[in-house]
């Protein structure tokens, strides 16, 4: 064991013991080194990213639509005993909240948008690592939903399937980094997330959206594909969870199957929910689920068209929102859903919980089967990269998309949006699919991408 190997475990001993013998769940250190070694948590550290430390534990043409409105399940349901706690895992961040030129925190504080935002400190993050797979070690199947929290720059949460098993199949639940994804946590499974606790558990299914509160990141929504139908709510970061929708609004769903949620930019008490399997009754062939009041009462909304595959919501603003399927449209309402708008041939990542991008310019960009889109009033579109993409991320400074099927990233400076260029070729891994889920962490400058069968990575920008 060479001196890094030396350095990591012993910090990371350190870590957990100092977690006080809790109830944290598969604790896992990823090691510059690729070394396997267990960590006293019963973990593995692999091959991967790089760590000072271990994470702490979590316990914590145009169609009418009719609508109706019901009150919906529990309030979320209140934070048990078992409630969420977190803190930064690895070496104690120094004082201050800048970030330093290779992408690592120093720690500390910032304003943005009027929340105050920590800075998880995250070691060794430098540009010339090229990609860096950072999936949880252990027996784990397929990656699923990714998402950072909003207000604790570094924190990255991500749905885990179990050995060997895909995107369809029952899940070993939701982890959590405290750094930058080098160590992972399996989050405590509480009420409706575990077989042992009785009742469902949301972990029979895949968590193909995942949304966390931007206002109060205790709070997620979430679907379970394939898994128990509905819409859940955790107030106490994804331990417990809490079914939504009501029997009355339920009942035109067909068996509850929800498969992306999507939350207006700036409010986050207005939720959508798109089904993936039509609807009946008076909303069929198909409906949305919409909720002004963060998940206690829901809507149905007649949707443009029928069921069809990827389909999701991109809201814009209180009364506008695109409906985006792969491949059969892309329609706009500007009044809520009454009236719909085919607008133009399709777009990916609503399906998936991926959130609309708008530029600094004010230009709204979608990647589709037929390349990359942009549009300055949502009816009017045009082609600024051709090719099919699965997914569209934007930072304010440089636009990303991916492919469906190889492990292609490609990147355009908004500045010039119609000139793009492979991310990092050299090191991407061969024979992998594109990014189902993308995230970027402006604070720590990193390019997270989850990618079902190949896992998870990121990649440091300059």
């Amino acid at each position: 064991m060479d001196r890094v190997e030396k350095l990591v475990l012993a910090t990371a001993v350190v870590a957990v013991t100092a977690c006080g013998g809790g109830s944290a769940q598969n604790t896992s250190v990823v090691t510059e080194s690729g070394g396997s070694v267990s960590s006293p948590s019963g973990g593995s550290m692999s091959n991967g990213g790089s760590t000072a430390g271990a994470s702490q534990l979590v316990s914590g043409g145009s169609s009418a639509g009719g609508r109706m409105s019901t009150p919906g399940g529990p309030k979320g349901g209140a934070a048990t005993s078992g409630g969420a706690s977190s803190s930064s895992g690895g070496a104690t961040a120094a004082k201050g909240g800048t970030t330093s030129a290779g992408g690592a925190s120093s720690g500390g504080t910032i304003a943005s948008g009027g929340a105050v935002v920590n800075i998880q400190y995250c070691s060794k993050l430098a540009y010339a690592s090229g990609w860096q797979k950072i999936t949880p070690p252990g027996d784990l199947g397929d990656s699923q939903a990714i998402q950072l929290d909003p207000l604790n720059a570094g924190n990255i949460y991500a749905q885990m399937h179990k050995g060997g098993n895909g995107n369809h199949t029952a899940t070993d639940g939701l982890y959590v980094s405290h750094d930058c994804g080098s160590t992972w946590t399996r989050v405590q499974q509480g009420r409706n997330s575990s077989d042992s606790n009785g009742g469902t558990n949301i972990n029979t299914g895949s968590l193909s959206s995942l949304i966390i509160d931007p206002v109060d990141s205790k709070i997620m929504y979430a679907v379970s594909n394939y898994g128990p139908g509905g819409v859940w709510k955790s107030t106490n970061s994804g331990v417990d969870w809490d079914q939504l929708v009501s029997n009355d609004v339920g009942q035109y769903v067909q068996s509850l199957w929800f498969n992306a949620l999507d939350m207006e930019p700036g409010k986050n008490r207005h939720l959508v929910a798109v089904n993936h399997a039509g609807c009946t009754g008076p909303y069929a062939p198909n409906c949305i689920a919409e909720s002004r009041d963060a998940g206690l009462t829901w809507t149905l909304i007649a949707a443009p068209i029928n069921w069809s595959e990827g389909n999701g919501v991109y809201i814009v603003d209180d009364k506008t929102m695109l409906f985006a399927t792969n491949q059969d449209g892309l329609f706009l309402t500007t009044d809520d859903g009454a009236n719909w708008k085919k607008v133009g041939p399709g777009a990916s990542g609503a399906g998936a919980g991926q959130r609309l991008y708008k530029g600094p310019d004010s230009n709204y960009y979608v990647g589709t089967n037929y390349g990359v889109m942009r549009s300055k009033d949502l009816q009017s579109w045009e082609t600024v990269y051709s090719g099919g993409f699965r997914n569209f991320l934007g930072n304010d400074v440089n636009l990303f998309t991916t492919t469906p099927w190889s492990f292609e990233y490609f990147v355009a400076p908004e500045k010039s949006p119609t000139s793009w260029n492979k991310l990092a070729p050299e090191s991407a891994p061969s024979g992998a699919v594109g990014g189902v889920y993308m995230a970027f962490d402006g604070k720590h400058n990193l390019l997270y991408t989850s990618n079902y069968d190949v896992g998870l990575w990121r990649l440091v920008m300059k």
